[in-house]
Parts: structure tokens; C-alpha cells; sequence
């Protein structure tokens, strides 16, 4: 055993480190056992929180010293025996199982009072998650291949079928099948507990109640009246939210009028929009991260919680942008037009998207005619906005 330690004694500042890795993974393991194992409201009071029954602290933290202690002593007794993987295969090891350092993060990413009571700190963790994840996963996979068997690489490239299963590439049409085929149950998952958090009196009056409120005055033809919001003094819906594209949706909720039908529609725009966001995926990324991308999209959980609990025309608005951004990309004109059009319509925020939009494609992407355009239309559309909310707000105050 000395011998060997003398051997690999430039390894061995390394074994702090794959130590410390180990009981980090540990750790982690541990506490996403216990997140899980909790109720969802203690699960949520603890992640948003820190708030904890005394018991179940204890509990908590026994569990969790157990978790930090076992995994390295684990690893110096193997490491201790004589035929023991040395100190640079314990290296490997702890950086092959690292990405399971983040996994404690992933119960709270799916709460969506987390996301709904600290955005901007949900925020900054998602993107700090996704970031460590990658460089972890590439270390992690870079391990792996430097230390695959040299009679199993032979064997792989002996097999040149089973070789190329890692490189498959499905049709496009394939994948995009599979995508709509996840929305498609997405939207009526999501659609039909929607409406059961209606039915318990679980949706927000504000939201919901006046979306409803204004879609039936549309369909009794007065455009945009808002008694629901307004109360008995007079008012017009386009002085609080330009939701221009509400009148798209019209026929279909004259088929069934009711809030119900709004929330079943919001569920199935907001899987609608995977797929244009599949083919911007797909042109910038290639097709297996453009499933990726779209799967991710629709396990946000902040998204779960706005569809379940409220009302907005923000996945017209998702829609629209994932549409316009693959046509401005990809060249398409006529499509780029359409969606330009239709996305100033859906919020009073689209004039700044495009103005956006249109900044960035002249700044970086030399598009400069495109992004010219893009942002006069995203001004003109505002500064419309503006003067039909003024007129209206002038109008109904005269007396």
C-alpha cells in the first residue's frame, strides 16, 4: 500500500478533492431522498423558507451527516486494499458521478411557489443549475471515455451497427411527431386539472373572472368592455392590456362560452408553442437538442403553475415570438410578416420584444435592413398602443 502511495504520490493532492466530491454527492443524494419523501407543503415552506418542524430537522440532519460520512469512507476502504483502483481511479469515479452534486436542486425547480414568490432568485438559480450541470456532464462523460476498457473500444468498432446507434439521426418528421405527440398530452393533462382548480374555486378571480368577462362582451359584439374589472364606472379592457388577439379565439369560444374553455385553450397554446420553438431549436442547435429544448420547455415549472392557477394571452405571446424568431432566422418572409403582426397583437410587451428583436439582429447578426425594420415596427406599434389607451381613457372620462 505505501509503495503504491509513493507511486502515485503526485495524485495525491487529488485526494482531498475526490473525497470531498464524494461526500458532496452523498449529501446531495440524501437530501433529495428527504425532499422527496416530504409533503409538498413542507417540501415548499422548507425550500422557500428554511422552515422545518423541530423532528423533522433532526431527522433531516442525521440523514444528512450519514449521507456526507458513508460515501468516503467507503472509498479509502477500497482504496486501502491491496488490489484498490489507486488514487487516480478514485479521482475518476468522483469526477464520473459529479453531476450528482446538483441533483438536491431539482425537487425545488418544480415548485412553482418558488418560482411565483422569488423569480428573479428562481431565475438566477435555474441558470446557475444549467450552467454547472453542463461543465459537470462534460467532465463527467470525458472520464468515462478516457477510462473505457481498450477491448471494449475494439468491440465497438468491430460492430458498426452498434456503433452508429450513438450517432443515430431520426427523420425530421420523426422527432417533430414525437415532440406534438408530448405537447398534445401535455395540453390535456394540464387543460384538464386546469379546470378541476377551477371547480375548487382555486383560480385567481382577477385573472380568470375578467379574461372571461371581456371575451363574452366580445361575443355579445362589445369590443373590449371590462365590467368585471372596471365595476359599474365606465372602462375599456385596451387601457389596461392591448390583447388585440383575443379576437383570433373568438370562434372558439363561442363554441363553448366560459372560463373553462379559456383555461383548456391556454394549456393547448402553451403546447403549441413547442413547436415552433423545435424548429428554432432544431436550425440552431441541431435535432436532438431541439428535443431537448422542447421537453425542457414544457417541464417549466413556473409555466405548470400559470397555467393552473391563472389566465394571460402570454402563450399567444410565446407562440408568436418562438414563430417570428425562426422566420427572421431562417428567411422566411411571408411567415416573418405574419408573425410580426400577430405578436404586436397579443400583449402590450410584443412592441418591446420586437423593438428587442430587432436591436440585437442589427447589432450582432448584421441583418441590419431586417433590424431596422423590426424595431420601427415594435416604436410604431408602441407609441399606437399608447394613443389608443390615451383616446379611450379621454373619451370615457369626458363627460
Amino acid at each position: 500500500m505505501s509503495i503504491r502511495f509513493k507511486r502515485e504520490r503526485s495524485a495525491l493532492p487529488g485526494l482531498a478533492l475526490s473525497l470531498a466530491i464524494l461526500a458532496a454527492v452523498g449529501f446531495s443524494m440524501v437530501l433529495t431522498a428527504q425532499l422527496l419523501w416530504m409533503q409538498l407543503v413542507d417540501r415548499a415552506n422548507y425550500t422557500f423558507a428554511n422552515v422545518l418542524g423541530v423532528p423533522g430537522r433532526n431527522r433531516l440532519l442525521l440523514s444528512v451527516a450519514a449521507g456526507l460520512a458513508l460515501p468516503p469512507l467507503v472509498a479509502l476502504l477500497v482504496l486501502l486494499r491491496p488490489r484498490g483502483p489507486g488514487l487516480r481511479g478514485l479521482h475518476r469515479a468522483a469526477v464520473i458521478v459529479s453531476p450528482l452534486l446538483l441533483l438536491f436542486v431539482l425537487p425545488g425547480l418544480f415548485l412553482s411557489q418558488v418560482a411565483a414568490g422569488k423569480p428573479l432568485f428562481y431565475l438566477i438559480v435555474l441558470s446557475a443549475f444549467g450552467l454547472s450541470l453542463r461543465a459537470l456532464l462534460s467532465a463527467s462523460l470525458a472520464a468515462r471515455a478516457e477510462g473505457q476498457p481498450w477491448r471494449l473500444r475494439q468491440w465497438l468498432r468491430s460492430r458498426p451497427l452498434v456503433a452508429r446507434l450513438g450517432t443515430l439521426q431520426l427523420p425530421t418528421w420523426v422527432a417533430l411527431l414525437f415532440v406534438c405527440a408530448a405537447a398534445a398530452g401535455y395540453a390535456w393533462f394540464l387543460g384538464a386539472h386546469a379546470v378541476a382548480h377551477h371547480r375548487l374555486i382555486q383560480t385567481l378571480d382577477t385573472d380568470v373572472g375578467i379574461a372571461d368577462n371581456v371575451m363574452a362582451n366580445l361575443a355579445s359584439g362589445h369590443l373590449f368592455r371590462a365590467p368585471g374589472y372596471f365595476g359599474t364606472a365606465p372602462g375599456n379592457y385596451l387601457t389596461v392590456h392591448t390583447d388585440y388577439s383575443s379576437l383570433l379565439l373568438l370562434p372558439i369560444y363561442r363554441l363553448h362560452p366560459g372560463a373553462e374553455i379559456l383555461l383548456r385553450l391556454q394549456a393547448a397554446l402553451a403546447a403549441l408553442s413547442v413547436i415552433p420553438l423545435f424548429l428554432l431549436a432544431r436550425h440552431l442547435l441541431g435535432q436532438r437538442m431541439a428535443v431537448w429544448a422542447s421537453f425542457a420547455f414544457l417541464s417549466l415549472a413556473p409555466l405548470h403553475g400559470a397555467l393552473l392557477y391563472n389566465f394571460s394571452w402570454m402563450p399567444l405571446f410565446c407562440l408568436f415570438s418562438f414563430t417570428l424568431y425562426y422566420a427572421v432566422l431562417t428567411g422566411r418572409r411571408w411567415l416573418s410578416l405574419a408573425a410580426l403582426l400577430l405578436l404586436l397583437a397579443s400583449s402590450e410587451m410584443a412592441p418591446l420584444a420586437v423593438l428587442g428583436l430587432g436591436v440585437f439582429l442589427a447589432a450582432t447578426l448584421k441583418k441590419t435592413r431586417t433590424g431596422i425594420g423590426l424595431a420601427l415596427a415594435g416604436v410604431a406599434m408602441f407609441a399606437l398602443n399608447t394613443a389608443v389607451a390615451t383616446h379611450l381613457a379621454g373619451a370615457l372620462a369626458a363627460p
